[in-house]
């Protein structure tokens, strides 16, 4: 199953170049990605499961998302807070 989206600026809603996704299981990195010049991203995963989904870029918030993955592809977007 593949996870996707794409990673914002909250308040612009313009795409975060470099940013890094991590899916973690059971506090095990199952998979990273680093999103191109449109702020998309892509990971594959083999396991269905609960995971908790990271983001991070310089010069931006943290973000965090707890998910369940089945046996399909999903989408998830992230908007981030500029650090002030």
């Amino acid at each position: 199953m593949i996870i996707s989206g794409i990673v914002t600026e909250l308040s612009t809603g313009l795409p975060i170049t470099g940013a890094t996704i991590t899916m973690m299981q059971n506090m095990v990195s199952s998979g990273t990605a680093t999103t191109n010049a449109d702020g998309e991203y892509s990971i594959e995963i083999l396991t269905p499961g609960s995971y908790v989904a990271t983001v991070n870029a310089v010069g931006f918030l943290a973000t965090y998302v707890n998910t369940t993955l089945m046996d399909n592809d999903i989408t998830i977007d992230f908007a981030m807070s500029v650090l002030d």
